[in-house]
């Protein structure tokens, strides 16, 4: 795990999970978590669609965010046109 904000903030890897619950009064929820974290074991980072938000806008284009789920379709960083776009209200604040 790093405490370097850009790192983690620029991370390619970074994905978006559903975690189910057995529990019947727990809800299942999407998390994001980070893989490939260097070989160094313990538990990699994992983040909600709300420190996301802070960086990546998913209610830019249509069909990016299930309001109802909580599932988000584009890419947290990505080479391609999948990607998540910045959040210009936020990303100064993040980096």
């Amino acid at each position: 795990f790093t405490d370097n904000m850009d790192t983690l903030l620029n991370a390619p890897n970074w994905n978006q999970v559903l975690i189910t619950n057995p529990e019947a009064n727990i809800p299942d929820r999407f998390q994001w978590n980070r893989g490939g974290g260097g070989g160094g074991g313990g538990t990699p980072p994992m983040m909600t669609n709300s420190d996301m938000a802070l960086c990546r806008d998913f209610t830019s284009r249509d069909n990016d965010f299930d309001a109802g789920t909580g599932e988000v379709n584009c890419r947290f960083r990505a080479n391609r046109n999948d990607s998540c776009p910045h959040a210009t209200l936020t990303w100064d604040h993040m980096k």
